[in-house]
């Protein structure tokens, strides 16, 4: 009987439909239903299969009906723990669900209906799942599926009393699209009276209708925006709440929940309800005592609406109740938070008007604010400051004395890896991007650590290779090339370990098999036209073929100190290490090395060491601490010579290196962009005529940043490391911004000829929306504890002109950072360019003035003398132009002049 049954399955699979399954189905009992799940996944399997269906149209083997019957048979075979196989999109149509509901109810049919609320997906409709509620089908729905549901469907709202009583008040208690459905669609009729807003239309219908209660939806409305929602769905219910208009008499009513609204993370819903505010706070049920304890937080917010408004509320309380005045005015300092010269000169006014200048917990409040305060405020409130205290502050202040960081300290010392224990541990994070130098740390320790992998200990890696798949499977943001071939790298040692432990790495090989589609291997690495990568590839099949011949040698190149650096006393020790063994160090990693060898080291405590080496190594390690070129004058090898004078160049300018450097740079072709910081850079105004409504154009003015970049080819068998830094790539050898940091730390003297492309690619138009990568090379030159060059000025400055306000900080960030640094700060450079891109309009000028009114004035007199030295340079480039908030910058010019004097 169990053969019929599965014969006929399979005739009405191959040859009939949905219909005569059903039929079929309805015969059997829950057994004989049972013993077709093999043959059912038999055939998912065999019609779910992806073919070519004609040239270049791909799709499943099986057709719409076959695929649809699989569907039905999923639904009424499949048990318990067979659903979870049943994905959303295998789900059969809502009709057809009904249909089967009516004769057969899964017992794990609720469960699953429930556990869809976390899917992305969800095929079922909401007037299904309430006619199935309704039907008794569905017992106890969670409310996040009825929410995220309801939402698209407003056909439905008064088909069954549940849900207007319970079902409408989820949509303001869980998150769901509101926002994104408050609209019409085509296929919609959109009654005439109603606006575009759909949802806000029939929420004023059915409260007009008296089918809710109106004073509930105010309530909710309020309540809802700290619900922790996202932006759009948190002020779509201060719309709504604005939408139905309360009356005075419901705003008083509703005083704590309007309260409540001021701690929600957005400002839309504070200014609705501090506008609400606006309209009772005269009148006397009005909780004037509680609106002042909420002053301090209101106060302290960016948004200046909700400043601003919160200073007329304050102004209305204390003119109306005098006996508030003296507890309004000792919190109005908090509005000196703020630089905006506007809202300073609001709040001091009010300070004046209503506070008793005797008043010592009011000064105390204001001098804590001292060195926000702006001129002009500061000439409203001098009868409430302590002006001799502040003069006498200044005079006495001492310019910081500047510092020179030495590179070699104990407090940025990297941690090293001595136990087995430890070395399964940095295997769990080496993929996981947790610090820059795990990336070097991996090959070294393999090689020191691959001793100590055998039968016993092999199984404890399996988590780490199958990271490393996931790595090279996976694409996002977060990963980068050289996590790829550090992962692939990993995995050929795997492969290595199949081989020779076959028994104990049977779950390595089942991963293989799993991830089987990835071919990306040491075997192709040359042929993937990552040209820039090729070094680091280098290195890595150098490591394979040491682990070959089981050698424990540590890499060259390996960093031992924060963030990139190597003590040269380490380097002379491994080097002879090498020369001890007879051992022939890769070249590119000797030259990366060289190039993160630390320069300020004292050569004469290296001089021992070095005299136990021979060859090229310890003349290019004495040339790199000393700077005397005769040292080079017996080294052979003229890529490793070349690699020491650009490095100590960089370092520490003189003519003979450079003399030296263009000398050995010509030799091979080279640009000699390595060995200089000259920058030409300008802005490119395009003129484009574009067709517009009514057979009407007009112009649009395109500005784009071009930077002279000698457009230089490389060859792949190049044998200098600083080549690939530099040279211009293939189109496939795109920029991966996650390898943007250990780029630049495998050349940290040299970051310029990273930089270079990195800001011809990220900052072309103003309006390009780039924010990590940015971030992420900000934060490493952040990180380097070198003056600022030429091509990082540019970067500081166009940093401190872009759209997101992150980046702009961090700029600020790196600029404050250096100007407590040994070396000078060129801010007459920073002011120049910020001048000569805000002449061609590059960006809004709004954004490098609230830049420094809130984060860079008034630190410190250095700063500020520093800073003027910047807005001093940006208005001589300005004087003839017209551009909007140039007199903000004019302002701030005027109030750092009478700072610094």
């Amino acid at each position: 009987m169990e053969l019929d049954h599965k014969k006929k399955y399979s005739e009405i699979i191959e040859l009939g439909n949905g219909e005569q399954l059903v039929s079929f189905f309805k015969k059997l009992n829950a057994e004989d239903r049972r013993a077709l799940i093999p043959s059912i996944k038999q055939d998912i399997k065999r019609l779910y299969t992806t073919r070519e269906l004609s040239r270049r149209i791909w799709g499943y083997a099986g057709t719409r009906e076959q695929l649809n019957m699989l569907s039905i048979a999923m639904f009424v075979c499949y048990g318990k723990a067979d659903r979870k196989l049943i994905k959303p999109h295998l789900l059969p149509a809502d009709k057809q669900i009904d249909n089967i509901l009516s004769w057969y109810q899964p017992e794990w049919f609720n469960q699953y209906v429930n556990e869809l609320s976390n899917q992305e997906y969800i095929p079922i409709q909401y007037e299904s799942l309430a006619d199935w509620i309704a039907k008794g089908y569905l017992l106890d729905v969670v409310p996040e599926l009825i929410a995220q549901k309801m939402v698209l469907d407003v056909s439905c709202l008064e088909k069954y009393p549940f849900i207007l009583d319970k079902h409408i008040w989820f949509i303001f208690q869980y998150p769901n699209t509101i926002s994104w459905s408050d609209y019409w669609s085509p296929k919609e009729n959109k009654p005439i009276d109603a606006d575009d807003r759909k949802w806000i239309y029939i929420f004023k219908k059915i409260i007009n209708n008296k089918l809710i209660n109106r004073m509930q939806v105010l309530k909710e409305c309020l309540l809802s925006v700290n619900r922790n929602f996202d932006k759009n769905q948190t002020n779509w219910y201060a719309d709504l709440f604005v939408a139905l208009e309360p009356t005075v008499e419901e705003c008083i009513h509703l005083q704590n929940e309007l309260f409540s609204v001021f701690h929600c993370p957005q400002s839309k819903p504070i200014n609705v309800a501090l506008s609400m505010i606006k309209k009772i706070n005269a009148q006397p049920k009005f909780s004037a005592g509680e609106f002042i304890a909420y002053m301090p937080l209101l106060l302290s917010y960016e948004t200046k609406g909700i400043v601003n408004n919160t200073l007329m509320i304050a102004d209305s309380l204390a003119k109306r109740s005098p006996e508030l005045a003296d507890d309004i005015a000792v919190l109005l300092p908090n509005t000196f938070l703020s630089k905006d010269q506007s809202l300073q000169t609001k709040a001091a006014k009010l300070i004046v008007k209503y506070a008793n200048p005797a008043d010592q917990n009011l000064i105390a409040n204001i001098c804590d604010y001292i060195d926000n305060l702006l001129m002009d405020t500061r000439l409203l409130l001098k009868d409430f400051l302590e002006i001799p205290a502040v003069v006498a502050e200044s005079s006495v202040y001492k310019e910081k004395e500047r510092i020179r960081i030495e590179l070699i300290r104990e407090d940025n010392r990297i941690p090293e890896i001595s136990t087995w224990d430890d070395f399964v541990f940095l295997l769990g994070q080496v993929f996981f991007n947790a610090e820059p130098y795990h990336f070097d740390q991996l090959p070294t320790y393999l090689l020191q650590f691959s001793g100590q992998i055998n039968e016993d200990t092999v199984q404890q890696l399996e988590p780490a290779f199958l990271q490393a798949y996931k790595t090279i499977d996976i694409w996002n943001s977060t990963i980068g090339f050289l996590d790829r071939i550090s992962a692939a790298f990993f995995l050929e040692y795997g492969r290595r370990l199949i081989e020779r432990y076959p028994e104990q790495t049977r779950n390595l090989q089942k991963l293989a098999d799993k991830y089987k589609h990835i071919t990306f291997s040491p075997e192709n690495w040359k042929t993937s036209k990552m040209e820039k990568y090729i070094p680091y590839m280098d290195i890595f099949s150098y490591v394979l073929e040491q682990l070959s011949n089981n050698s424990r040698l540590p890499l060259l190149s390996t960093p031992t100190h924060l963030p990139c650096f190597i003590d040269p006393m380490v380097l002379a020790e491994r080097l002879y290490l090498y020369q001890q063994q007879n051992v022939e160090p890769s070249s590119f990693d000797l030259q990366l090395a060289l190039q993160r060898c630390a320069l300020d080291a004292d050569l004469d405590k290296l001089k021992p060491v070095l005299k136990t080496l021979k060859g090229d190594a310890p003349l290019l390690l004495s040339y790199l601490l000393s700077g005397d070129a005769g040292c080079l004058d017996k080294a052979a090898n003229k890529d490793w010579k070349l690699a020491a004078v650009i490095t100590r160049y960089s370092y520490s300018p003189d003519e003979t290196a450079f003399n030296m450097g263009c000398s050995l740079l010509e030799t091979n072709n080279i640009p000699i962009e390595l060995m200089t910081q000259i920058l030409p850079w300008q802005i490119n105004c395009r003129k484009q005529n574009v067709s517009i409504l009514n057979n009407e154009s007009k112009d649009i003015f395109t500005k784009k940043l071009r930077i002279d970049i000698a457009d230089y080819s490389l060859k792949v068998d190049s044998p200098l490391f600083y080549q690939y830094m530099c040279a211009s790539y293939s189109y496939s050898s795109f920029e991966w911004s996650a390898d943007n940091r250990r780029r630049i730390f495998s050349c940290p003297y040299v970051p310029d000829i990273i930089l270079r492309r990195f800001i011809s690619s990220k900052f072309e138009c103003s309006d390009i929306k780039e924010v990590k990568a940015i971030s992420e090379v900000l934060q490493t030159i952040y990180q380097l504890p070198f003056p600022l060059t030429d091509t990082s000025y540019l970067l500081i400055a166009l940093s401190m002109l872009h759209g997101d306000k992150t980046i702009r900080t961090l700029a600020g960030e790196i600029w404050i950072d250096k100007l407590g640094q040994y070396s000078p700060v060129n801010n007459q450079l920073i002011g120049d360019i910020i001048g000569t891109l805000e002449k061609e309009e590059w960006a809004p000028l709004k954004r490098f003035t609230d830049l420094a009114s809130q984060t860079l004035v008034g630190v410190n007199p250095d700063q500020n003398k520093a800073l003027e030295v910047i807005v001093s340079n940006i208005l001589s480039h300005l004087s003839e132009t017209n551009i909007a908030n140039y007199k903000k910058l004019v302002m701030l010019h005027d109030d750092l002049k009478a700072r610094i004097q």
